[in-house]
């Protein structure tokens, strides 16, 4: 007995085992015999249990692919980490109920067990459709758990009893492998019955859960009549093997390792194999192969869509990196089963995980992170089989192998993934100059509770919600206020609004040429003429309302210090006064010495000089929100908007879920800006939160300092630049800093955190003022205060202004790119407009370019990553 149990587990890199007869010969049938038997177990128990894991699989990660489907946005799936803490939840119940897995198929029977499960985890995907709240869809996949848990060890467990060592890794990867490689494709599927959403008033995510648990049970149903039991069983199995032909698999196993009879059950020898510590290594292994394993299978679609990918792409392009897994897996099985070879082949997998990982992670080219996807999936899930493998093969005895599927599930329940990213905005922001003059209305709530109903509700209190307000309610025809509602995630005028220079510097010469080629001489003329419309449109509101805002007309200089980007620039206006596409009377050019001198910029080869204006952001946009509470509009900070119903009620109004409740509408104004596509999805890639950073410079000796009347561009290259504001008290803000991270997109593409310094360029501005400016040289200046903001930039960097298409009653205002306050002021006028109904986007003054299209929703094209 001794003997034996030392014997059970051995370790080895190449496995040779304990092989003590050749298991090829058998003394009644064969060789072509034997494969054709096992060619027969493959055919009916390979093949069912692989079918019936790929629903397994499509069950467990349907999760993903509804979510881009609608889950998320009508369940609120992007608050916090709701959408992870649903994935945990299976993974809760999945591991306590796994051990009863084992048990429960050599007690109950594989045939009724795994065919039963299969049936109730279908009827509980079935109940997913149906769900109302994301709390009953986490209580299902709790149950969800339950049933799946006994699925994979039950079918693993049933497996090592049919085969040979040396069969064994091409079996698993067969059942492993296809179930993977298919249940992919139902990705392609799940697109499909994406596409029926509103039929029977059933939004599409609901019809992939009803559908794909329908067919888990018809299949629980047919396995029953298909699926054969141990070895020991299958002369009982129908129309399966005979007596002879199951004593030949008894004694072919029993060759091999000797354990082919059945061990009794004993809850002692059961619980034995925790205290050895090979098993506990296996189980590391089995860690780290899913926790890359499982974070792919449940974001991939979530992944593919960053980058760039649209809904219908993004399910269609996980296939094809599961069927290079296939093969894959596939072809390293023949190979390690031909020469007996475990560890060689997990270890290359392992490499090949981590290069695919690091050029996902680090590589800006997208069809290059595409491929580091198959790398990452060969080399991870590749990877599954034959660590299951390794561990059979070095492992005998029938409840010491039933137990290693309880420690392989307690390592894939540590690896189940986390996402903690929400797209909405953070608490705790960086400070900003600004706001260190708070308002009254900062933190204001205009009732106790939120209003259940009303006609508008404008989603952000920053500039562009508030002066979409301000024209709505500036005329005798306005909506009724006191049906209006305004809210907030943070503070009023906390994001962009409140962080940004307060620079309303038109672009009249820098992209139009650009703009002349992609969209037409008088698209690009309107432009053009539209943002310097803007200057004296704000100016005129702010004499008209008396605000004090430090409201300044001035000049912009955009001066170049590189010289090959000033000799195209230079061009490039050259052309335009050539064709004359715009109007350029007002833009002076300098370049040389004349440059250097009127700029004050040490090293200037040359600059631009036209018509701009600067002011206090927080000052302006808080003042009209004064005006506007004081009419009877109702806001609510402090409450950020998680999901929009799919669809609107019978009577057309849109249900909007906060953190503090619902409210129901019959018109949504999207003034989100960077945070837009966390509720609006189908804005996903197409407004792309970027993350900023600003600073105030301070001269200690201002006497000493040249007086700066203009404010400035200075830049040093193509999309590399810092903007600066001189103020009336003679401190500067200046923003930019982009030498220093731009490089590196983690810094800022899709970021939306503002609580933290972007760290590469948190001490860029020290010392910059002495840098560049003559006569700053002894001025003292430095960095008084820094901060950051999420701006939203939009794919094709044009803003969407009007109509959400195919949202009748939803409105946008959003996508600014880092430019807004030349365009806010009069888009928003256009955008009331359209909301009272007086115009449609044709009749406004707003650029053709700026109206929400399909065709722009639809665009493949990322011009912020150049692709």
């Amino acid at each position: 007995m001794a003997a034996k149990e030392q014997s059970d587990v051995e370790v080895e890199t190449e496995v040779r085992g304990p092989v003590q007869e050749d298991v090829d010969f058998d003394e009644v049938y064969s060789h072509p015999e034997q494969r054709k038997i096992i060619h027969r177990i493959d055919r009916r128990l390979v093949t069912v249990l692989a079918c019936l894991y790929i629903v397994s699989l499509m069950d467990r990660v349907n999760l993903s692919t509804a979510a881009i489907a609608g889950l998320d946005e009508d369940l609120g799936l992007q608050v916090g980490i709701r959408y992870s803490l649903i994935i945990a939840t299976f993974f809760v119940t999945y591991t306590v109920f796994q051990p009863l897995g084992t048990i429960l198929t050599r007690k109950i029977g594989p045939r009724l067990f795994l065919s039963s499960i299969v049936l109730a985890w279908g009827a509980v995907m079935i109940g997913n459709g149906f769900v109302s709240s994301w709390q009953d869809l986490a209580g299902l996949r709790v149950l969800l758990g339950v049933f799946v848990a006994g699925y994979f060890p039950g079918a693993v467990y049933l497996l090592s009893t049919w085969y040979v060592r040396f069969d064994l890794q091409k079996r698993y990867t067969i059942f492993y492998g296809v179930g993977c490689v298919a249940s992919a494709l139902t990705g392609i599927m799940a697109y499909g019955l994406s596409q029926m959403d509103g039929l029977a008033g059933l939004s599409g995510w609901r019809w992939i859960f009803t559908i794909e648990g329908i067919i888990s049970c018809v299949l629980a149903l047919v396995s029953y009549a298909f699926l054969v039991g141990f070895p020991e069983e299958a002369n009982q199995s129908w129309n399966f093997l005979s007596e002879q032909e199951r004593d030949f698999v008894l004694r072919r196993v029993n060759r091999d390792r000797g354990d082919a009879a059945t061990e009794p059950f004993s809850i002692i020898a059961f619980l034995k194999p925790a205290a050895d510590f090979k098993i506990w290594v296996f189980a590391f292994m089995f860690f780290c192969v899913t926790t890359v394993g499982y974070s792919i299978n449940y974001f991939l679609p979530i992944i593919l869509t960053s980058m760039g990918f649209n809904t219908a792409l993004s399910e269609c392009l996980i296939a094809p990196p599961w069927v290079f897994t296939g093969l894959f897996m596939y072809a390293q099985a023949w190979l390690g089963d031909r020469y007996h070879l475990r560890g060689p082949i997990i270890a290359f997998n392992a490499i090949l995980a981590l290069i695919g990982l690091a050029i996902m992670g680090f590589c800006d080219n997208n069809p290059a992170r595409y491929f580091g996807v198959f790398l990452v999936l060969a080399g991870a899930s590749g990877n599954t089989p034959p660590v299951l493998t390794y561990q059979a093969n070095n492992i005998r005895g029938h409840w010491k192998r039933a137990f290693c599927p309880h420690a392989n599930a307690n390592a894939m329940m540590s690896s189940t993934p986390l996402n903690t990213k929400t797209g909405l905005p953070v608490p705790n922001a960086t400070l900003p100059f600004w706001r260190t003059e708070l308002h009254e209305l900062d933190s204001f709530r205009t009732s106790e509770s939120l209003p259940s109903e009303c006609d508008i509700l404008v989603i952000g209190a920053g500039y562009a919600g508030v002066s979409t307000l301000y024209h709505l309610l500036d005329s005798s025809n306005g909506p009724d206020p006191s049906k209006i509602v305004l809210v907030e995630a943070r503070e009023a005028c906390s994001g962009a609004s409140g962080r940004n220079g307060g620079h309303i510097k038109p672009d009249v010469y820098y992209n139009i040429l650009k703009y002349t080629k992609k969209y037409g001489v008088e698209n690009a003329v309107a432009f053009a003429r539209f943002e310097n419309a803007n200057i004296y449109a704000v100016k005129e509101m702010v004499e008209k309302e008396k605000i004090e805002c430090e409201f300044v007309l001035t000049r912009a200089l955009d001066v170049y210090l590189d010289e090959a980007h000033a000799k195209i620039t230079h061009d490039s206006y050259q052309e335009l006064r050539r064709i004359g596409v715009a109007d350029l009377g007002d833009v002076q050019y300098l370049e040389g010495s004349k440059a250097e001198a009127i700029s004050g910029v040490k090293g200037a080869k040359c600059c631009f000089s036209f018509a701009a204006a600067h002011l206090w952001p927080y000052k302006l946009i808080m003042h009209l929100l004064s005006k506007l509470v004081a009419k009877g509009i109702n806001l609510q900070t402090y409450t950020p908007v998680t999901s929009i119903s799919s669809t609107p009620d019978a009577v057309g109004r849109w249900t909007v879920t906060t953190s503090r409740g619902s409210i129901r509408t019959n018109k949504i104004i999207f003034a989100t800006n960077g945070y837009t596509a966390a509720i609006a999805p189908q804005f996903e890639q197409k407004i792309v939160p970027v993350r900023g950073i600003c600073s105030r410079i301070v001269p200690v000796m201002p006497k000493k300092t040249s007086h700066l009347v203009n404010t400035y561009s200075l830049r040093y290259g193509p999309a590399l630049y810092d903007y600066m504001i001189p103020r009336l008290d003679r401190s500067i803000v200046i923003g930019g800093a982009k030498d220093r991270f731009w490089h590196d997109k983690s810094h800022w593409y899709g970021v939306t955190d503002d609580s933290k310094l972007i760290e590469p360029a948190q001490d860029y501005f020290d010392g910059l003022m002495q840098r560049h400016f003559d006569g700053w040289e002894e001025s003292g200046a430095c960095t008084d205060s820094v901060w950051t903001g999420i701006m939203g930039w939009s794919s094709d960097f044009m803003p969407f202004v009007g109509e959400v298409p195919g949202k009748n009653g939803q409105f946008i205002t959003a996508g600014f790119s880092g430019h807004g306050m030349p365009l806010i002021y009069l888009a928003t006028k256009a955008l009331s407009e359209m909301i009272k109904g007086e115009k449609t986007f044709e009749e406004t003054d707003l650029p053709a370019v700026f109206k929400p299209t399909q065709e722009r929703l639809d665009s493949q094209k990322n011009e912020i990553l150049g692709i």
